[in-house]
């Protein structure tokens, strides 16, 4: 992943890379264990660079914002182009979208 760094207080902001394909999620599965073991409760994703996400990757963040919801992180997303909000409300995923953006 490129360019994680500290945002405000117990945020984390992770910048998605240009391409999220299946090497890429194993980084972001890193990255989320990386910021869960640091104690962060806030996590904002930002996709402002990414212009190419597999149907699996977009499986894995859905499935890792309700995991990190349910442990009482908040997830808030940066940066979502049309084309990416597109892919999540085809895929009934738009209420992720219901986070706040930064």
């Amino acid at each position: 992943m490129q360019g994680e760094m500290q945002f405000p207080k117990d945020f984390w902001r992770l910048t998605l890379p240009r391409k999220f394909d299946r090497v890429a999620q194993k980084e972001f599965e890193a990255r989320i264990q990386q910021i869960l073991s640091g104690g962060y409760t806030k996590l904002a994703l930002d996709l402002n660079f990414v212009a190419l996400i597999s149907n699996s990757g977009l499986g894995q963040i859905a499935m890792t914002c309700l995991d990190l919801k349910a442990k009482g992180i908040q997830v808030s997303f940066i940066g979502i182009s049309p084309k990416i909000k597109g892919m999540l409300d085809r895929h009934g995923l738009s209420d992720l979208l219901a986070a706040a953006q930064i």
